[in-house]
């Protein structure tokens, strides 16, 4: 038997919807576990990476990892996923289950809008110069951080 014919035994048909919505599935899931690999096991990889005095490159390499198996994960779960909208559910219970997936993710999206409900920690400033210019980097600010800095002179604050 071919692999494609395995496949579809096992999982979905390779239909143009059902590829569509293996894909909007995979974007769903695949952002709401980014979001969480990134608050956990990421955090985890680059902190104990420089309490192990890694390299930068070793340090790149084991998020890189991370990262991998992310997209390979959420790959799986999306499958999974799609054959139970395609084989398990219908009408109403399709579009519960589809809602509560746009919901999940939408609770991350606002999460990102708002980075001060994941700030597990301030972080230090720290300063550097160029010429004449000063740079200052530090833990994103709040909203009364903004307001001081605005008072203290600063002109721009760049989010990255």
């Amino acid at each position: 038997m071919s692999l494609k014919k395995k496949f579809t035994a096992k999982y979905f048909n390779f239909s143009f919807k059902n590829i569509i919505l293996f894909a909007l599935v995979w974007l769903l899931t695949g952002f709401a576990l980014g979001t969480l690999t990134l608050l956990g096991p990421v955090r985890w990889v680059v902190n104990f990476s420089k309490s192990m005095q890694y390299s930068q490159s070793t340090e790149d390499l084991l998020v890189k990892i991370v990262m991998v198996l992310l997209v390979v994960i959420s790959f799986y779960i999306s499958i999974l996923l799609t054959k139970v909208f395609v084989k398990k559910l219908t009408g109403l219970k399709r579009a519960i289950v589809f809602s509560f997936l746009i919901l999940i993710t939408a609770g991350f999206v606002w999460l990102w809008m708002n980075p001060e409900m994941i700030q597990f920690e301030r972080g230090k400033i720290t300063e550097e110069y160029a010429g004449n210019v000063q740079f200052v980097f530090g833990p994103y600010p709040t909203e009364d951080d903004l307001v001081r800095l605005k008072s203290e002179g600063y002109t721009a604050v760049i989010s990255l």
